[in-house]
């Protein structure tokens, strides 16, 4: 592949990923706002959930200015990982307090399946990736193993009231 080639295709690359996490930055913002504006109790009370919540922002925004960087780069792999470990750990975060939320709210029953599915969720994704192109499978491996981690630690096991 030529470098303009290249160019080209990370120019299209970045847009798309950008588009997807100015989407869940606004949610992150959204959601802040709205439990701050509804019930700041909820906020105070439940550290752990607000530090994910308070913290996605600026995962989401670091991932934009690096997918925003890849339009114009011609070496991208560090800037692709940056943006994809800074979006799945804000995304992880977001998931863990919409998670925590539901169970502090609804009931742990309900939180633990709204984990459950979106671990499962996760996993269906990779594997039609993997088997689309099985070169994949390394990649997904540590993106699905980072997420569910984060998932696990510091959404399910909270909910379960674990720590």
């Amino acid at each position: 592949m030529s470098i303009k080639e290249e160019r080209e295709e990370n120019k299209v690359r970045a847009g798309l990923h950008t588009g997807t996490n100015v989407n869940y930055l606004f949610i992150a913002f959204t959601a802040f706002t709205f439990i701050a504006t509804i019930n700041q109790d909820l906020l105070r009370n439940n550290l752990l959930m607000t530090i994910q919540l308070v913290l996605s922002i600026p995962m989401f925004m670091s991932s934009i200015l690096a997918r925003a960087k890849l339009s114009e780069a011609v070496h991208t792999k560090t800037l692709r990982n940056f943006g994809s470990f800074c979006f799945i750990t804000g995304y992880a975060f977001l998931i863990n307090t919409v998670g925590i939320l539901v169970g502090m709210l609804v009931s742990d029953k309900i939180g633990i399946l709204f984990f459950a599915v979106n671990i499962l969720m996760a996993l269906a994704y990779s594997y039609i990736q993997i088997k689309l192109d099985l070169s994949r499978i390394k990649r997904r491996i540590i993106k699905d193993g980072y997420f569910i981690l984060i998932i696990i630690l510091l959404g399910l096991l909270p909910i379960l009231k674990i720590y």
